[in-house]
């Protein structure tokens, strides 16, 4: 987030798990809300979460928890979880060449 009436720091860095688990460092944040950004922040907080970021330096998800994030990028979950409360997805498949 590069807003700075809602971020205090702004980084410029590339958006990498290793870059970002620096700021993480360097700032000590007690959360991170990744559903202020898009795509690439779940992704980052997805990798930050399987590098062990989250637990080394005891950051809080907040708006949004792991599991759940894991659960809407996973198609197989997502339509698993959706059938086990009785809600029909769209069919979906892998598109090969």
């Amino acid at each position: 987030m590069i807003d700075p009436d809602m971020a205090d720091h702004s980084y410029v860095t590339p958006m990498m798990p290793e870059v970002n688990e620096q700021a993480v460092a360097k700032e000590r944040l007690d959360a991170i809300l990744p559903t202020m950004d898009g795509q690439t922040t779940l992704n980052l907080v997805l990798a930050l979460a399987k590098n062990g970021v989250s637990e080394k330096y005891d950051v809080e998800l907040i708006g949004a928890k792991l599991h759940a994030i894991k659960k809407v990028e996973d198609r197989d979950l997502f339509t698993q979880d959706m059938e086990n409360i009785g809600l029909e997805t769209l069919p979906s498949g892998v598109g090969r060449k």
